[in-house]
């Protein structure tokens, strides 16, 4: 275990939220080379959040995403974004074995 790195990720949480016409637009700042999936639910009484657009692959500057219906489409919606690890580089321990999951595994 002699190349193992650390990368310090920026804290998570998204800057001023903008309103722009029927759009919404939200910012936070991202770490370079991690992958991002904004979520968005109109009830947190419900445990489903859906995700809004698709996995985005940071740069290291902050990130902008907008929902062009957001104020159109429901009087309230949340948003959160996650950062999405890689597989390829998870250890997977099952049953005594060691390394990366095997497609019946994921």
């Amino acid at each position: 275990m002699d190349d193992i790195s650390v990368t310090p990720i920026p804290a998570v949480g998204f800057q001023s939220p903008i309103e722009e016409s029927n759009s919404f637009n939200l910012t936070w700042i991202t770490a370079s080379g991690l992958t991002y999936q904004v979520e968005d639910t109109t009830n947190l009484s419900q445990p489903n959040w859906v995700n809004s657009g698709t996995p985005i692959v940071a740069t290291g500057m902050p990130l902008t995403v907008s929902d062009t219906n957001a104020l159109l489409s429901s009087s309230q919606r949340l948003f959160r974004h996650k950062e999405l690890l890689p597989i390829r580089n998870l250890a997977w321990v099952n049953g005594g074995r060691v390394g990366p999951p095997t497609e019946n595994e994921i």
